[in-house]
């Protein structure tokens, strides 16, 4: 159920729809209470079903919403108020003119730039001088527990800031359900190893996924996304990154240093607080706070054109999600000028303003045809693309049926089967005997299971193992998944022919 152009938690006015994910929709709102009528608010409408109100983890999610309802601070983006709606939770918070960290990293990656280290070194230092401050509040401390690029903030004040406090306790209530998508797998990629073994988020967590942001915008990439939520898994309780290679940069051996330590596998080799990694880092900084803070702003400026002192004037004919057209409307002035604003289809994952103004400049024309160009080059490649794919599938589809006509060059089903049944044998008596004993390691006869609890292996033509499916799909969130997973990649398992083999976790003895 879309929000737009209705009145929220009883104030605020939702004027655009300006990102919609599977589990959480984004709305600039405007607050339209007497005291602070035309201020510009997020709001959040999370997918995620809460089901029981009643529940222990849904009393704590409100209880952790109530309390930072009073976390106020320059790092942080106010929580200003939340509700459930149909059993869906809905926020709204504080909102700047501004734009996202990853979207900076987008400018830099399409310019072929790497992200500029000062300013890398800057923008962590102080979001873990904020943490800190939320580590050790006297009121009531938080921790975050999911810090990626997209939970962080840049205004135009060049004052960085984080979002999205709260949420690790509402992903607990539907962990199943984001289990299944793909932005799961990108917390975890950024989640202490300790967290992917199911331990409760902490402090030394928040420190580690900070130092690992850091090595992403320093390197361009996150060293532990895999293709898959088990290989992204495993890359974080195994992988050692590789050192920074930045021959221009006098401090890249120091930093490397640093994040050596700060990401160690072992929470007791860290940094014990975000303060003493933020005080690692001040050797390598270049410049003071403000000149960096004010070379920080004129980045985001020159990325955004937001001008919110539109929003406390707009007209219910410019609230709408597809703009007016040029002259199509009677109306004049200011809400005339709203006719220029994103299209819903190119917003990015965190829009800090929708509202802009037709370019002005030469720069910003030439900077909008160059876009284009580039687009339609992308189509151009995709279309030349498609004879190269779908050619050789017609003639493999082809050929298989008129070998099944023809009763010759191919397999029948049965035979298929019967190789299959026969590597299946040889791979018992082999090698998954090895590792159905290093499954059963990892089991705590204390710890409950799910009936029907299992491994699935995927086989490729060579033999090698290429995929690892556990079921239920929550079993990869806890400890014996983990473990499991390490294991089977460990065991370095193999079979003779492609094909798919099922072992059973529970002891039917």
């Amino acid at each position: 159920m879309s929000l737009e152009n209705s009145l929220i938690l009883g104030r605020y006015r939702a004027l655009w729809l300006v990102d919609q994910k599977k589990l959480a929709k984004s709305y600039i709102a405007r607050d339209e209470s007497d005291d602070s009528y035309g201020t510009p608010v997020l709001i959040r409408q999370y997918m995620h079903d809460l089901g029981d109100q009643e529940s222990p983890l849904v009393h704590a999610l409100r209880d952790e919403m109530g309390a930072l309802m009073h976390l106020r601070h320059t790092g942080v983006v106010s929580l200003l108020n939340y509700g459930v709606v149909d059993d869906r939770l809905v926020t709204a918070s504080a909102h700047l003119p501004g734009v996202s960290l990853g979207q900076l990293c987008e400018h830099f990656s399409s310019r072929q730039r790497p992200f500029p280290p000062h300013l890398a070194i800057y923008i962590v230092r102080r979001l873990l001088q904020s943490l800190h401050h939320c580590h050790t509040r006297e009121a009531r401390s938080f921790v975050h527990g999911r810090i990626t690029l997209a939970c962080i903030h840049v205004p135009a004040s060049g004052e960085p800031q984080l979002m999205d406090f709260g949420l690790a306790s509402l992903e607990d209530v539907a962990a199943e359900a984001e289990s299944q998508l793909g932005f799961f797998q990108t917390r975890m990629s950024f989640a202490a190893p300790e967290v992917t073994r199911g331990e409760t988020p902490t402090a030394l967590g928040d420190a580690y996924s900070l130092a690992l942001l850091l090595y992403r915008l320093l390197a361009g990439s996150n060293p532990f996304r895999g293709r898959s939520i088990p290989e992204t898994l495993q890359r974080v309780l195994q992988l050692t990154p590789a050192p920074l290679v930045m021959p221009d940069w006098e401090h890249c051996a120091q930093v490397n240093a640093i994040l050596g330590r700060a990401l160690s596998k072992d929470p007791g080799a860290r940094p014990q607080t975000c303060l003493e990694l933020s005080d690692d880092l001040s050797s390598v900084q270049i410049g003071t706070y403000d000149s960096l803070a004010e070379s920080l702003s004129a980045l985001v400026r020159s990325n955004t054109t937001t001008d919110w002192r539109l929003v406390a004037r707009m007209t219910r004919s410019a609230r709408k999600s597809r703009p007016p057209r040029e002259g199509g409307q009677s109306h004049r002035g200011e809400s005339h000028r709203l006719a220029a604003a994103f299209p819903l289809d190119s917003a990015p994952a965190f829009v800090s303003g929708l509202l802009t103004h037709q370019p002005v400049s030469v720069t910003e024309h030439t900077a909008r045809d160059r876009e284009q160009k580039r687009l339609a080059r992308r189509r151009k490649r995709r279309l030349a693309m498609l004879p190269t794919v779908l050619l050789p599938a017609a003639a493999i589809i082809l050929g298989l049926f008129l070998g099944r006509l023809g009763g010759v060059g191919g397999v029948s089903a049965k035979s298929r089967a019967v190789l299959t049944a026969a590597a299946s044998d040889q791979l018992v008596n082999g090698s998954v005997a090895l590792l159905q004993a290093h499954l059963s390691e990892c089991v705590d006869p204390a710890e409950p299971r799910e009936s029907g609890s299992k491994v699935e292996l995927e086989f490729g033509v060579s033999g090698q193992l290429a995929e690892v499916r556990l079921r239920p799909s929550n079993l990869a969130q806890t400890r014996l998944g983990a473990c499991m997973l390490k294991r089977v990649w460990d065991t370095g398992v193999s079979a003779p022919a492609a094909m798919s083999l099922v072992i059973p976790l529970i002891d039917e003895r």
